[in-house]
């Protein structure tokens, strides 16, 4: 869950791409992308 927290705020904040969360968080783009909600990621 912290995971998660983590990457919802990094995303909206509008500062860090997917592929630079997943450089952050250490996760592959795509169990990433599944976190988000399908609105989100374009």
């Amino acid at each position: 869950m912290k995971m998660l927290g983590n990457v919802k705020r990094l995303y909206s904040s509008g500062k860090l791409s997917l592929h630079e969360i997943a450089n952050t968080t250490g996760l592959y783009r795509h169990p990433t992308r599944e976190l988000l909600p399908a609105s989100a990621v374009t």
